[in-house]
């Protein structure tokens, strides 16, 4: 589901770049600020931590990595409309290891998802931009329990959402084709569904990236 989603997403941008305005020569003296619709791509990396689940997992703070296709719309000579169609994906998982009844049980975690992110880009200064936007996700839990190093149970959780809603925020500076940004997100639809089970176990996903992204077609300076 979350990949028909993300593809009709996809084919809806591509079709805008028609619309979109052409800003050349009226910005900065340099190729800094989106001046026409621009294609990239990006490569992050940096910790996510699950707020709220210290009373659930040991393990609650791991590296991640995140992937993504950019599309940036020019709209005035500050602003302007970036998407992402990413994935991202916790490489070492998060969860508990904890003693029943003599034994050893590790109960672990692995996350990767499909990002659908729209966000306004500000520059408001020679280089320097700000952009602020939701995302969309799409999660796909593999969750493995063992007990005594056997494992007992390996598949999708019942108790996981099946979207995501994230506040994203982004800080960086842009010279021609390179940019650089430090990238943080809230994720606050909430961890879990709201069973009777898991009705207090309000978890949210805090994630920060370091992200390189490469815009085709622009020169540098």
């Amino acid at each position: 589901m979350g990949i028909r989603i993300a593809a009709i997403f996809l084919a809806l941008l591509l079709s805008v770049p028609a619309f979109s305005k052409d800003f050349s020569g009226t910005f900065f003296d340099g190729d800094h600020a989106f001046r026409k619709f621009s294609m990239g791509a990006m490569i992050g990396l940096g910790p996510s931590l699950l707020n709220g689940a210290e009373d659930i997992y040991g393990e609650k703070q791991t590296v991640a990595v995140s992937l993504n296709f950019r599309m940036a719309f020019p709209i005035s000579k500050r602003l302007a409309v970036v998407t992402d169609l990413g994935f991202d994906y916790l490489s070492q998982g998060i969860g508990s290891k904890y003693s029943y009844l003599h034994r050893t049980v590790r109960d672990t975690i692995k996350v990767s998802s499909i990002e659908v992110t729209a966000s306004l880009n500000i520059s408001f200064a020679e280089h320097f931009f700000i952009r602020l936007g939701p995302s969309v996700r799409f999660p796909d839990f593999d969750e493995t329990v063992s007990v005594d190093e056997v494992v007992v149970f390996n598949g999708d959780p019942e108790y996981a959402r099946s979207v995501w809603l994230d506040a994203v925020a982004a800080l960086g500076a842009k010279s021609g084709s390179a940019e650089f940004a430090l990238r943080g997100s809230y994720e606050f639809l909430g961890f879990y569904k709201e069973t009777p089970k898991y009705r207090n176990a309000n978890i949210h996903e805090v994630r920060l990236r370091f992200c390189f992204s490469y815009w085709f077609g622009q020169r540098s300076n």
